[in-house]
């Protein structure tokens, strides 16, 4: 699926000031990517492949995570001029529908004119600062989230349990509107 990059959880489009993305993250193009071990900008902090960062796995899960119609949006700052990663304060996920807009560079145009171009579909405020923390405190887990294809199977889970509530809620009000009108049909 389609991962849009944003510099903050605040720009994302179901969040205090949605924003267009940044860009579009595509793990084939980061040769020659980097982010240094500290966030801290210190001159000595040592400086790692893009393709070693925490957030690797995450972004792979989604990006192999094939749902026509759906996008996911993440707030980790992508410099794409200095060709750096860098972790903004939180590093949140939400995934939505597509938009048909985009620009000439392919990046989806998630909001026009002030308005949000998708649909909801899961992610908000989960009080976490990155997804690792919406796993607990299990050391195999966390060893297991290391991998791509546990984050895929993670958000397709978290995907899966939202469509099923909201479609019980959507079914529990049909119900309750037909109860109702049932009610009601005895008056003229």
């Amino acid at each position: 699926m389609k991962v849009a990059l944003y510099s903050s959880h605040h720009f994302l489009p179901f969040w205090h000031t949605p924003q267009n993305p940044d860009g579009i993250y595509n793990p084939s193009a980061l040769g020659g990517w980097t982010f240094k071990a500290r966030e801290a900008e210190e001159e000595d902090a040592k400086i790692f492949s893009a393709t070693e960062h925490w957030v690797m796995p995450v972004l792979n899960g989604l990006f192999v995570l094939d749902l026509p119609g759906v996008m996911a949006h993440v707030s980790m700052i992508f410099d794409f001029k200095e060709k750096r990663i860098h972790a903004p304060k939180r590093v949140w996920v939400q995934i939505t529908t597509v938009t048909a807009a985009e620009t000439a560079e392919g990046t989806p145009m998630v909001v026009i004119n002030d308005k949000v171009q998708v649909k909801h579909l899961w992610g908000g405020d989960n009080k976490t600062y990155n997804p690792f923390q919406l796993l607990g405190k299990e050391k195999s887990e966390e060893e297991i989230a290391k991998r791509h294809d546990f984050w895929t199977a993670f958000f397709l889970e978290k995907l899966q349990q939202t469509k099923k509530s909201v479609c019980q809620e959507a079914t529990d009000a049909r119900v309750e509107a037909e109860r109702v009108e049932k009610l009601y049909s005895i008056i003229p």
